[in-house]
C-alpha cells in the first residue's frame, strides 16, 4: 500500500507489520528462557550462596514483568517502553554475569565443568541484544506507523480531495450529457 506523496520524507511504500511478528517470536523465547532460568535457579541452586538467590528473586520479578509484552504487541507505548527497559536490564544483569562468569573461568588453571557452562551466556546476550533492537524496531513502528485518513500528510490529503471533486465533477458532466 502507498502511503504519502512520493517527494514526502514520510513517504512509505510497504507497511513492515513483520516486526510484531519477530517481536512475538522474541517475547516467547523471552517468557521461556525466563521461565525455564526462574525455575533452575530456586529449585536447583536457590541455596548456595546469596548471589544464586538474588539471581532467583531478579528472574521472579522478570517473570511477573514479562506481562508488559502482552500489552506491548497490543500496540501500547507505555508498555513498549517498560518492556524495552525490562530487557534493558536482563542484558545489564546478564552481561555482568558473563563477564564475572569469564573473569572466574580465566583465573583457574582446571576450571570446574559449571564455569564452563556459565560461558554460554554469551548466547542470552546476543539474543536480548537482539531483543533490545527489536523494542525499538516496535517502537518505532508503533509511533509511526498510519492509522487512517487523519493521520496522512496535508499534501496528499488536498489530492485525494481534488481526485474526488475531479470524479464528482466528471459524473456530473456525464450525468448532465446523459439528460
Amino acid at each position: 500500500m502507498e502511503l504519502g506523496s512520493p517527494n514526502d520524507a514520510n513517504y512509505t511504500v510497504f507497511c513492515c507489520s513483520h516486526v510484531v511478528l519477530a517481536f512475538a517470536i522474541f517475547m516467547i523465547l523471552d517468557f521461556t528462557l525466563t521461565l525455564f532460568s526462574f525455575g533452575l535457579e530456586l529449585f536447583l541452586i536457590f541455596f548456595h550462596d546469596t548471589f544464586d538467590q538474588f539471581w532467583a528473586i531478579f528472574h521472579g520479578i522478570s517473570l511477573v514483568t514479562s506481562i508488559s509484552a502482552v500489552l506491548a504487541i497490543c500496540d501500547n507505548p507505555v508498555a513498549i517502553i517498560v518492556y524495552g527497559c525490562r530487557v534493558m536490564l536482563i542484558l545489564g544483569f546478564v552481561t555482568t554475569r558473563f563477564i564475572i562468569s569469564m573473569r572466574d573461568f580465566t583465573s583457574k588453571e582446571e576450571p570446574t565443568l559449571s564455569e564452563l557452562l556459565n560461558l554460554f551466556q554469551i548466547v542470552i546476550v546476543i539474543m536480548y541484544t537482539i531483543g533490545i533492537f527489536l523494542v525499538i524496531r516496535l517502537f518505532t513502528y508503533s509511533a509511526g506507523r498510519y492509522r487512517g485518513y487523519y493521520d496522512v500528510d496535508d499534501d496528499l490529503k488536498d489530492e485525494i480531495r481534488k481526485k474526488f471533486l475531479e470524479y464528482e465533477a466528471d459524473l456530473d458532466e456525464k450525468s448532465e450529457k446523459k439528460d
